[in-house]
């Protein structure tokens, strides 16, 4: 195979992968790119044989004009690079928290909202979720009742 990625050519991907944690001590150690080498196309196939690029050059010599066609193989190299590097910040954790309780009181009030004004229950849920107290109409608290 590898001699007809020499004579036909051929398509190489090269994958490098860099999986990095910087909260580590030892990143330096750490931090180091694997790399994975597939062929796509190499020139043993049949329908496509390797990579080719044709050319071609036109001049002309005592008024007779020439043309030369030339074939180039070669090799065409992919390069993917893919990473994910991670580094714990308390400002993106207190934000996530944040926007994580914003979301929680936004659908409470949605949900408050369609409970209120639209379902066929709603005075029913009204009176259950208000009850309303007067000062006037209320006990008296004697010693043992007493909330301090």
């Amino acid at each position: 195979m590898l001699r007809f990625i020499f004579i036909k050519g051929g398509l190489i991907e090269i994958q490098q992968k860099w999986k990095c944690n910087f909260d580590s001590l030892e990143v330096e150690k750490e931090c180091f790119p694997t790399f994975t080498f597939n062929l796509l196309q190499s020139g043993s196939d049949e329908r496509s044989p390797g990579i080719n690029y044709r050319f071609a050059e036109k001049y002309s010599v005592n008024g007779i004009k020439y043309r030369t066609l030339t074939k180039i193989y070669g090799l065409r190299f992919i390069i993917a690079i893919r990473g994910k590097g991670r580094q714990f910040d308390i400002v993106h954790l207190f934000v996530a928290i944040g926007s994580g309780l914003g979301y929680m009181i936004i659908g409470e009030i949605i949900c408050e909202f369609i409970f209120l004004k639209f379902h066929k229950y709603r005075n029913e849920y009204r009176r259950i979720k208000t009850k309303r107290y007067h000062l006037n109409q209320s006990k008296k608290c004697d010693d043992s009742t007493k909330v301090v």
